[in-house]
């Protein structure tokens, strides 16, 4: 790390900080929207009143409200736009009780009739008034838009793939090939879903030894995870010019025996991958018990229903995810070499990252970036409202050169935002 004589620079830090300062909030570094902040917001509330109450209903009273609020929050966003859309009801859904505000004596619940209840459910409730922050229902639409855009890809187990048996790979085949076409089913409104087969995978390196960053700087290579790895070889491919969002994979089929019966209960572990933040949001098995002969057979038996009846809960766990990123924000790691730093830099990230409000409130955790024990620089990790990788990449960029970092890479890696000295060409 750079040495520096704190003495001689004392005086123009006081100054210098001022200004960086200035010029991050000149730059509008924190102007971009956050949930938790526009929720407390009472002073932008509107008031919206309905020519014809909205009714929804439950199997109790709270049920009931609650669903009137899923109502009221389709209506005030037009939903046209979403009509009939499982996964846009399953984000309004988790999103409803926080925008959409009762007022006193605007809202009615009280027991169905009784000719209705066995089809609609025991509870009504009618509501005429509610309150709603229209910011907060304009970043909703914003987000669930975005969100609706993602591609997606549908792959097996990259091991299986590569080193299956035939009998093997053709059974995880057919039920990758059921999975994709289950979600190509209108009413998912999911779109965007690219064949595996065009985005061929390119070569990776081999790991190499006693490599980091900040003496070599950055490269791709192999890893021990056979889904990093096979996303990183789609990614690294040059010839792909396909955005890609998702990863959902048929991971592992199992069959169990049930003792002195033809039965069989056949499992799909079902998992899914963000690309863009490096998460699983989905993990979940479906299981399903069939009569057949064979293990073969009773695969190919299960897998004519079990994707259509299971995509509720796939997209359910989806979204619940998606959800808890515009709530909460995007978890992501600023790593900084020791050589890109000297003490007054640091101060001067530390400072400009809260005021910046890159991060969420509270939620940096600051540390030192070791490899094998050894450290290396500085990390930063936490949740950031800023979801928009690119907006967020150079932001950072602007940010590091204001605090005096100069002649770096900037390389990105899922949500790992890695700072190394410039190569020399």
């Amino acid at each position: 790390m750079k040495q520096t004589v704190t003495v001689i620079i004392i005086g123009v830090l006081i100054i210098l900080s001022g200004d960086i300062n200035a010029q991050i909030k000149k730059t509008n570094c924190d102007d971009f929207d956050n949930y938790r902040v526009m929720q407390k917001d009472t002073e932008n509330r509107k008031m919206k009143e309905f020519d014809i109450p909205i009714r929804a209903y439950g199997a109790t009273d709270a049920m009931a409200k609650y669903n009137v609020k899923i109502e009221v929050l389709k209506n005030l966003t037009g939903y046209q736009t979403y009509l009939n859309n499982p996964m846009v009801d399953s984000i309004f859904a988790e999103f409803a009780g926080e925008l959409i505000i009762f007022l006193k004596d605007e809202f009615n619940v009280f027991r169905t009739k009784k000719r209705d209840k066995a089809t609609l459910g025991e509870y009504t409730c009618m509501v005429d008034k509610v309150a709603y922050n229209p910011d907060l229902i304009e970043f909703l639409q914003y987000h669930i838009n975005n969100f609706l855009k993602y591609s997606a890809i549908f792959t097996i187990n990259p091991y299986i793939m590569k080193y299956g048996d035939e009998n093997t790979r053709e059974l995880y085949d057919k039920a990758r090939n059921k999975f994709h076409t289950a979600f190509l089913d209108g009413k998912w409104k999911f779109d965007n879903v690219i064949d595996h087969r065009l985005l061929e995978p390119g070569e990776l390196l081999p790991k190499p030894t006693n490599y980091t960053p900040c003496d070599n700087g950055y490269i791709v290579y192999e890893t021990d995870s056979k889904y990093l790895n096979y996303i990183l070889e789609l990614k690294n491919n040059e010839n792909n010019s396909r955005q890609l969002d998702i990863v959902f994979s048929i991971d592992t089929i199992t069959i169990m025996d049930i003792k002195n019966t033809k039965d069989k209960v056949v499992t799909f572990h079902v998992i899914a991958y963000n690309v863009n933040t490096a998460t699983e949001i989905l993990v979940y098995d479906s299981k399903i018990t069939v009569e057949a002969g064979s293990p073969y057979d009773a695969v190919d038996l299960a897998i004519q229903t079990i994707f259509e009846r299971d995509i509720p809960i796939y997209m359910y766990q989806v979204t619940k995810r998606y959800s808890s990123y515009i709530r909460d924000g995007m978890l992501f790691t600023l790593k900084i070499c020791d050589e890109c730093l000297d003490d007054d830099i640091i101060d001067e990230i530390d400072l400009a990252l809260i005021e910046c409000k890159l991060f969420a409130d509270a939620s940096i955790f600051p540390g030192e970036w070791k490899i094998r024990g050894k450290g290396i620089g500085k990390i930063y990790e936490g949740r950031s409202y800023l979801l928009d990788r690119l907006k967020l990449r150079i932001n950072l960029k602007r940010l590091l050169k204001e605090c005096g970092v100069e002649n770096f890479d900037l390389d990105l890696s899922g949500t790992n935002f890695i700072i190394t000295p410039k190569k020399e060409k």
